[in-house]
């Protein structure tokens, strides 16, 4: 369902209605800059002003930003980061009353300051209206207006080096356009529509980023196919790229195209409430979870300043090729549905239990129609009274702290698309029966392979240990640029596929940082959240959790791949956070490297400003080689 947030003073300074500016985003912000807009007999008006909205409380701010602040202009290309620890933005290109730019601008999102590159290598001729994308460490700039002539020029941006390279392009490559959609999905490059300066387009490329080989998806019009238009945006959902707006030159419902990469057909979004014109266009949106925001843009001379906030897991998706509407032919998978009525029994067999937790039981399903095997995790505060029934939680007289936790974790994981990640299914939580979460099957953990190995007296071999490490630090990179701590992270919450590829479970305690007044409460309340063997000094001693908090947690397990055993153990709470506090742990064994020994120990540092970050270990000259292996895999 579409909302709308109303301007109010309460929201702060609030940025005026615009269209074609540039935004850039972090997990708890947005950031606009530039744009345009036309008073009614006057000419454009250009910006250069900066606004972030707060996407936790809500708040609009007219930010001064420092450095090098681009002049007024519009039409500008910009792509969002994570690199050296930091959320930076880039800038590309635009365009003001007298012509097209070309330059580039970085910005840091944490301290809001401009800094214009100075480039080299192969740089484009100046332009607007530009796709720009981030891939690895590379921007991917395709296309654009050079001032009345349009372009199907690809090129990349090296990010470390500051260069330019002009790429050679393979396949049916798309026609020279500007104001097109663009965005990536693991290796492929999707584009769509844009317009050549007389007319609108309507085509749908894929660009695969190994071979550089573009392939056109449309060949023919098929049912749910959204028509000719630009100024549009493309947005990741999951698998799916789903449609928003653009100017189009045929007359379209509101309801929203997707295109599913895993069953390549069209399906529609029906969107209800209210929100923006369909045929909106300049405006720029992002994905935060499963809910997608829409600053400002313009329909024809209406320029809007509103923010549009749209739940895309509440809307009623449905296939488009003549099946009839009784029928749901929307995969569980594609779609990530949280089902409010009915029961996962209704839906799967359970074939036998596999795990349990302290408020749950994990089994494993067997779907009725496919056959296809699962795992489903159901939280056990009242569990039934044979073996053989159906654990079943009553919510309403669950705590509201383990409600908010069941609601916390399905909200989280089904935002969640990494490749190191136990794929989420689907969930059924429901006000007063019961709630589970449906999600691949991994009947591997390292827990057990590590019990194996201390019976079997039998070490790990290094490279394994390096591999599954650098596969989970990628796992828990992914969760820190979505601004989310796992907490949880010990042995029996690392799974592995049948090709022995690393997946992340048990979000059960994942959350943002906790602030220092959350931290204090649990500190009021003696309790401790996760598993105290795994748990930083911090956490033990009730403090905020960090992102730090997990790369202490990740020197454990490294601690317990090489040594086969735990680095702080006890058989009291209290003595674990004395040796922990204390950095008191048998030394490892020597036949491994000086690289992972060395890791190790800065890892299990007790002051958190000297504990690496995950970026800072992806950094590791030792781990590149696995890093890239880990990276080609996905």
């Amino acid at each position: 369902m579409w909302s709308q947030a109303q301007p109010t003073e309460s929201q702060g300074s609030l940025p005026t209605s615009r269209s074609w500016h540039s935004s850039f985003h972090s997990p708890t912000k947005l950031c606009i800059f530039g744009g345009c807009r036309a008073d009614p007999g006057l000419a454009y008006i250009v910006h250069n002003d900066y606004h972030t909205f707060d996407l936790d409380s809500g708040e609009w701010c007219h930010k001064q930003p420092t450095g090098d602040v681009p002049p007024p202009m519009w039409c500008t290309s910009s792509a969002s980061v994570f690199e050296d620890g930091r959320h930076t933005g880039y800038l590309y290109g635009g365009r003001d009353k007298d012509g097209p730019f070309g330059y580039m601008y970085k910005v840091d999102l944490e301290t809001d300051a401009f800094q214009r590159l100075e480039v080299n290598g192969s740089a484009p001729q100046p332009r607007c209206a530009a796709g720009l994308s981030a891939y690895k460490d590379h921007l991917i700039l395709f296309g654009g207006d050079m001032d009345g002539r349009y372009s199907n020029e690809l090129f990349l941006f090296n990010r470390k080096e500051q260069s330019w390279l002009k790429k050679k392009q393979n396949g049916r490559h798309p026609s020279p356009r500007g104001s097109h959609a663009q965005v990536i999905l693991g290796d492929t490059l999707y584009l769509f529509g844009g317009t050549d300066g007389q007319f609108a387009l309507s085509d749908f490329y894929a660009l695969d980023l190994k071979t550089w080989t573009w392939s056109l998806l449309n060949e023919t019009k098929t049912p749910g196919q959204p028509g000719s238009r630009y100024g549009l945006s493309i947005m990741i959902v999951g698998s799916d790229l789903l449609f928003l707006g653009g100017c189009a030159t045929e007359t379209e419902d509101r309801n929203l195209p997707i295109w599913s990469t895993e069953t390549k057909k069209w399906y529609t979004l029906h969107t209800s409430g209210f929100g923006p014109p369909s045929d909106i266009m300049g405006a720029v949106t992002i994905m935060r979870g499963s809910t997608l925001l829409l600053f400002g843009g313009q329909v024809g001379d209406t320029y809007q300043k509103y923010l549009n906030i749209l739940d895309t897991g509440e809307g009623n998706v449905e296939a488009i090729d003549h099946i009839p509407t009784n029928l749901t032919p929307r995969s569980a998978r594609t779609s990530k549905p949280i089902h409010k009525s009915g029961k996962w029994t209704d839906k799967y067999t359970s074939v036998d239990k596999i795990g349990k937790g302290g408020f749950s039981v994990i089994r494993k399903v067997k779907h009725k129609e496919n056959g296809q095997m699962a795992a489903i995790k159901v939280v056990c505060l009242f569990q039934a009274k044979t073996e053989t029934d159906s654990p079943q939680i009553d919510l309403s007289k669950a705590s509201s702290d383990l409600k908010k936790r069941v609601y916390n974790e399905v909200s989280l994981h089904r935002t969640f698309d990494n490749a190191f990640i136990v794929p989420y299914r689907e969930a059924w939580v429901l006000s007063g029966s019961q709630a589970a979460i449906v999600m691949d099957l991994c009947e591997i953990d390292l827990y057990r392979i590590l019990q194996k190995h201390r019976e079997d007296n039998r070490w790990l071999e290094e490279a394994h240990v390096i591999n599954w490490f650098v596969q989970m630090t990628l796992a828990v990179g992914y969760l820190h640029d979505k601004n989310v701590v796992h907490q949880d992270l010990k042995s029996a919450n690392i799974f592995f596929t049948k090709d022995f590829r690393v997946q992340l479970g048990d979000f059960g305690l994942a959350s943002k940082p906790l602030t220092t007044d959350e931290a204090a409460t649990l500190k009021r309340k003696k309790e401790i959240h996760g598993t105290p063997q795994y748990m930083s000094p911090q956490m033990l001693a009730f403090q905020p959790a960090s992102y730090k908090t997990d790369t202490w947690s990740l020197g454990v397990l490294l601690y317990e791949m090489i040594s086969l055993r735990l680095p702080f153990d006890g058989s009291t709470v209290a003595e674990i956070t004395k040796k922990a506090s204390k950095q008191v742990y048998d030394p490892l064994p020597p036949h491994y490297s000086s690289d992972v020994q060395q890791l190790v120990t800065s890892l299990l540092v007790k002051k958190e400003s000297l504990r690496p970050s995950v970026a800072d270990i992806l950094r590791l000259p030792f781990l590149q080689i696995p890093i890239q292996q880990a990276r080609d895999s996905r």
